[in-house]
């Protein structure tokens, strides 16, 4: 909250917390800040329900609307840098996620592309822990699916599938406190989040040999992240952070971690999800990317 409150802007920008019923004390802390904030509580509500609640601000005259989650912290610039794209006419804005919390977290932290119009060539999503989107594209792509996990991967398939006009910008950061807690938990998560994002992929795209690399090149992605160059890279470019966050692992742990905890367990679930019959693709079942054993 005080991230979001203290931003370096001249724009009209209103904060909204959406709360689905929290017991933790978010609530009231929520309410401490008066005036400042606008808080909305939809008791059991899921995330879908949240964000599409936010999203529903495209009637309302909202020119665009910015998503990050509870466990992140925004730079004093990142409204500012992300309503420039817009200014300029883009549809849709990501920008650079450092993954922190606890070393296995670290070790989700990838590469972000130095040319921000080069989104697709990262192999990444634009997901809601830093992205903006238009209000014309809301009104094009309608509001999220009630999914399990990767909805924000699902709206982002429909963005490119339309021709959004998309940048990913690794000048706008933002820090995700998101400890794994251990290696299997790691393992499992990377593995879901693979696996559900190959079979949004093939249900948007189709079955092909490789998910539609043409426009979403995970292989030359895999192959750069699965070299140990590239790996050393990726750690330069976090380790301010990380030494920042007292997290940092070293690059050969990194390096083991990276690849055994995180990168093996994803092309183990792009296999998985490669290998499902065509019409059980189409029917975008998802797991639950978003449970992990927090001990080993």
């Amino acid at each position: 909250m005080d991230c979001l409150l203290n931003q370096d802007t001249e724009d009209d920008y209103r904060i909204w917390v959406i709360d689905g019923g929290s017991t933790d004390g978010s609530i009231e802390i929520a309410k401490s800040y008066g005036k400042k904030i606008y808080l909305k509580m939809i008791p059991n509500a899921s995330e879908v329900t949240g964000q599409n609640f936010a999203l529903s601000f495209a009637t309302f005259g909202i020119d665009v609307i910015l998503f990050t989650n509870s466990d992140c912290y925004v730079n004093p610039d990142w409204v500012r840098r992300h309503l420039s794209w817009h200014k300029n006419g883009y549809d849709m804005v990501g920008g650079k996620l450092f993954w922190g919390g606890d070393k296995y977290g670290f070790a989700w932290s990838y590469m972000t592309p130095d040319i921000p119009t080069n989104i697709l060539t990262s192999g990444l999503s634009l997901g809601f822990s830093n992205c903006s989107l238009s209000m014309s594209l809301v009104k094009k792509v309608g509001l999220l699916k009630e999914m399990n996990a990767r909805m924000d991967v699902d709206l982002c398939i429909v963005a490119i599938k339309m021709v959004a006009k998309m940048a990913l910008d690794p000048k706008i950061e933002v820090y995700h406190d998101h400890p794994m807690g251990s290696f299997r938990g790691s393992w499992l998560r990377a593995f879901y989040y693979g696996r559900n994002h190959v079979i949004l992929l093939r249900a948007a795209f189709g079955r092909t040999r490789w998910p539609n690399y043409t426009a979403w090149p995970y292989s030359l992605h895999t192959l750069e992240e699965l070299m140990l160059i590239r790996m050393a890279l990726i750690w330069k470019q976090q380790r301010i952070i990380a030494d920042k966050h007292g997290i940092n692992p070293g690059l050969i742990r990194f390096v083991f971690l990276k690849m055994f905890a995180f990168k093996v367990a994803t092309l183990f679930g792009w296999l998985m999800a490669m290998l499902h019959p065509v019409g059980k693709v189409m029917e975008t079942e998802m797991s639950d990317a978003h449970k992990w054993g927090k001990t080993d």
